[in-house]
This record gives structure tokens, C-alpha cells and sequence, in this order.
């Protein structure tokens, strides 16, 4: 057809063939004179595809414009000849968050439609009417350009440490499904799928995660953990100083009531020294006890733990954490719901006094490498 070249052509058959579709039979099933046909067709699994193919330099035309003159093409077609529709779209420039629009685009107006993204030969995306998510296995795997490759930096920011976690967990409990790319991390950890192929494309960049074929995506965890411990210490976080309202609390008391309050909702979490008591490896007599809170009021939290506010130094803390989405998430990965997960009691108890190194150091050994 006029509206197609055939170097966009060549490249669109080329980028078929890679994904699976059946390109070698390609051939005519329309009668001359018909106002409406295909650009060709493909084969997958069975199913007849009545391709159109439509190109642009930014996704914003194919979004605005182009989206709605291919559907109405196909959808028009595949009704009149009983086939699928496929639409293609050519682009020079797009990143997963355009992709993401398209896929909400199509669910919401045409459904009943496959669609195929492509950046070039190496780097497409796709998705078949029916399946449950897209395919971006050869968007994620493609080359990135230099200028792409330079805003992947790692920030050390609350998403990069829940991904860390989610990462490491997922792998070390051996649940079947290895994450294999940013996508199936961005689903895990409920993310954006820029924000999980930033990191990877990022710790990738770094050697830090290296891609396996039957492992998926293989995480250098000391190394990693290591430089978090550089870049964080307790002290990052807000910091509130507490004493018990009446001398006949004491430690037990409290946390007595935190325990209670968490069986009903997230409020407080224990950290440091405190929380190692229960994944019964503590080895420090430290007396401090570390608690993150999820609100800031302070006669909220007086009346929670029995506590007041201290103008002075003192061995109740409370913690209002610098990375509040990895913290509170990270939940699902601690041995209960008062305590931190292994990973952020490792990294609060490495800088802090009355042997806090050392206290890291059995965390490391007992829960985090124990199986490895």
C-alpha cells in the first residue's frame, strides 16, 4: 500500500517473525476493489492477523490521532473478513510509560484488538487480545541509546531500596516464578514500569544485577546491601525522643501495646536492637528501643504507648522514616507484624552504638545469607 514503504514493511516482518508470528505465508485473501485491506497478513497459534501499519516520530501522534484511525480500520475489517486485527505502530521515539498509555488506550476503546510497538529491529512491544499483560521482554533486553543509559543513575531513593527488597526476598524464598525483567519486577512490587526498568537498567549498568536465563535477574545482594549501609544511618531518619507517662511503664509495657495495636492496623514497627529479641538472634544489651510511626501526632502517640514527648536524650525513640514505602511495605517480608523485615534491621543496627556492627554482622550471617 502507498501509505506503508517498503523499508517499513521489511522492518515490521522482520519484528513479527521475532515475536512469533508465521511470516512466511504471507499472501492475499481480499478480492480486488475492496475499499478496505490490510497492509498483509501473519499467522499465530492458529490465528489469522490482518495487519495495519501505522508510522509516526513521537507516541503522542500515534495516541492523539493514529490510535483511533488504525482501530477504526481494523475493527471495520476483522467484523467484514472474520480474522483478527493487528495494529502496528512505527515509531522513533517511545519509552515503557507511552506503552502503558497505548495498553490503556486499547483496553478502554478497542479490546477486541492486538497491537505491536516498535522502536527498531531490537526494541518492540506487544500484546495479543486476551493475554493478561503486555510483552516488553524485547523492549526491556533492547540496547538502550547513550542518552537513555545516562538518566539511569542509582539514587538510593525509598522505591530503589523496596525494589532491593522485593528483589531479594522473592529470590531467596525460591517462589517458583523468578522475576525475569523490570516488567515482572514492576508488577512484584507494584510499581511503574519506568521507575523498575530505571533501577535495573541502572544496578545493570553497575553489575549489580546481572541477567540469567533460568535464574532471571541475579542480584549481587552483599555488594548492594553494602552501599546502601554507606549511604544510610538511623540518624537520616526524623528522629523523636519519648519517655513513659508514668513511672510504672516500663519497656515490656510498651511494647506490649504496640504488639496490640498491630494486630489491627499498621502503626508501629520496631526496629534496631529491640526488634532482633524477636528473630532471637540479639546480641547487644543495648536498652534502646526504636519504633517507626506512621503518624506524626503526639498526642496520638502518647495515648497509643503511653508516652510523652522529651526534650532530652533518651532511650525511647521514635522514628519517622526517611523511606516510609519500603519500610511500611517491607512488612510482608518480617517474621510479624511488629518488626521490621531482615533487610532494614540490618541496615538500621549497622551504625548504631553499643555494638551495632557486630549486631549487622549476625543479621547478615543468620538471616539474610543463612541459605544461601
Amino acid at each position: 500500500m502507498a501509505r506503508v514503504n517498503t523499508e517499513k514493511l521489511i522492518l515490521t516482518k522482520k519484528v513479527l517473525a521475532k515475536a512469533g508470528f508465521d511470516t512466511g505465508n504471507i499472501k492475499s485473501l481480499f478480492k480486488s476493489g475492496k475499499t478496505l485491506t490490510p497492509d498483509f497478513l501473519v499467522d499465530m497459534s492458529g490465528r489469522n492477523y490482518a495487519v495495519d501499519i501505522r508510522t509516526a516520530n513521537r507516541m503522542n501522534t500515534v495516541l492523539s490521532t493514529l490510535f483511533y484511525r488504525s482501530s477504526t480500520v481494523l475493527n471495520a475489517m476483522i467484523g467484514q473478513y472474520h480474522m483478527e486485527g493487528l495494529a502496528v505502530f512505527i515509531v522513533q521515539t517511545a519509552d515503557e510509560k507511552d506503552i502503558q498509555r497505548l495498553e490503556d488506550r486499547f483496553l478502554l476503546y478497542s479490546p477486541g484488538l492486538s497491537w505491536l510497538v516498535i522502536r527498531n529491529e531490537n526494541c518492540f512491544a506487544y500484546k495479543l487480545k486476551g493475554d493478561e499483560s503486555t510483552n516488553l521482554l524485547f523492549w526491556n533486553n533492547s540496547v538502550p541509546q547513550e542518552s537513555e543509559k545516562d538518566n539511569h543513575k542509582l539514587s538510593f531513593s525509598d522505591l530503589e531500596l523496596w525494589m532491593f527488597k522485593v528483589l531479594f526476598f522473592h529470590n531467596k524464598k525460591d517462589l517458583g516464578n523468578k522475576i525475569m525483567n523490570a516488567f515482572q519486577l514492576s508488577k512484584e512490587a507494584g510499581v511503574s514500569r519506568r521507575t523498575a526498568n530505571n533501577w535495573v537498567s541502572a544496578m545493570l549498568s553497575e553489575e549489580l544485577i546481572s541477567k540469567d536465563r533460568i535464574k532471571g535477574l541475579d542480584l549481587w545482594v552483599d555488594f548492594y546491601l553494602n552501599l546502601w549501609i554507606g549511604k544510610y544511618r538511623m540518624g537520616d531518619n526524623e528522629i523523636m525522643h519519648f519517655k513513659p507517662i508514668s513511672t510504672n511503664i516500663n519497656k515490656e509495657i510498651i511494647l506490649g501495646e504496640l504488639s496490640r495495636i498491630s494486630q489491627r492496623e499498621s502503626k508501629y514497627i520496631i526496629t534496631g536492637h529491640s526488634a532482633t529479641d524477636f528473630y532471637k538472634i540479639k546480641y547487644s544489651n543495648a536498652k534502646q528501643i526504636h519504633i517507626y510511626s506512621n503518624t506524626s501526632d503526639l498526642g496520638e502517640i502518647a495515648r497509643d504507648l503511653n508516652l510523652i514527648p522529651s526534650n532530652s536524650v533518651t532511650d525511647i525513640r521514635i522514628v519517622l522514616s526517611k523511606y516510609p514505602e519500603s519500610i511500611w511495605r517491607g512488612l510482608k517480608y518480617s517474621v510479624e507484624k511488629t518488626v521490621v523485615d531482615p533487610l532494614q534491621l540490618c541496615l538500621d543496627c549497622y551504625h548504631l552504638r553499643e555494638r551495632g556492627y557486630e549486631q549487622a554482622g549476625i543479621i547478615k550471617e543468620e538471616l539474610i545469607f543463612n541459605n544461601e
